[in-house]
């Protein structure tokens, strides 16, 4: 039911007739944010989110030592990023992760935020980049490889624990890309769209969507507050296929 809906909404959401029944979502605005949204994800409606027009980003402003360009901050907290996953998750500090790793989370909920180890045997605590909620977290080389989670804490104290879906790999692969871009997938129904999935052991939904003139592509639902900022898809350039694996959901 879960992945009918998402389906469904996606439908409603965006574009002209496209090979495979996609719509456009330039063709329609997308359902307006809950008055009162809840914290807890809710993966019964959800829906992709294509922009084509470009943003005006807020201004950086912090203190922190920067692991990236500002430009690049400035436009994930704008939700104007063409490639999340170049800034969003973990990343090795130096061509062979000699200076370590970083994790980066934005986390618009949250007032404070930690990363912590699956197993619970460590937690490093994240500093604000940017004051609409984009995290940092500086983790020596000796505490990778690390399974991690996202402790999350409200102004109001309340935490909770999510993981992070920037830390899992692409689902389609290169020869899916391939093909989708020339238009020749036979089993395109079975790669773009919305589907549960279980990547590393992580059982999720894993969206899917040609969009090949598009800037920025977002999930958006009830789960993420229908903010497209949140949830920006990993972009696959020259075959115009955007992806995202979102755990947890579904």
């Amino acid at each position: 039911p879960a992945v009918a809906s998402a389906a469904g909404s996606e439908t409603r959401a965006e574009r002209g007739r496209k090979p495979g029944g996609v719509k456009d979502p330039r063709r329609a605005r997308p359902p307006p944010p809950p008055s009162a949204p809840s914290t807890r994800p809710n993966s019964r409606v959800a829906a992709v989110f294509v922009s084509c027009s470009r943003l005006q980003p807020p201004e950086l402003a912090t203190e922190e030592p920067l692991t990236t360009a500002s430009e690049d901050i400035d436009r994930i907290v704008a939700g104007a990023h063409h490639d999340p996953f170049r800034v969003l998750g973990p990343h090795q500090l130096g061509d062979d992760g000699q200076r370590g790793w970083v994790v980066r989370a934005f986390l618009p909920d949250a007032e404070a935020a930690a990363v912590l180890a699956s197993d619970g045997s460590r937690r490093h605590e994240m500093t604000r980049l940017h004051p609409a909620g984009l995290f940092q977290a500086m983790l020596p080389k000796s505490s990778w490889p690390l399974v991690y989670k996202l402790e999350l804490r409200n102004h109001e104290g309340h935490t909770w624990q999510i993981r992070d879906p920037y830390a899992f790999p692409p689902v389609l692969t290169d020869f899916d890309i391939h093909l989708l871009g020339e238009g020749t997938h036979l089993d395109a129904h079975d790669r773009l769209g919305t589907h549960v999935r279980e990547v590393n052991g992580v059982r999720g939904v894993h969206f899917a969507v040609w969009a090949p003139n598009a800037i920025r592509v977002s999930v958006v639902g009830m789960f993420n507050h229908w903010d497209g900022r949140r949830h920006p898809m990993r972009s696959h350039p020259g075959a115009g296929v955007w992806e995202i694996f979102i755990p947890d959901i579904g």
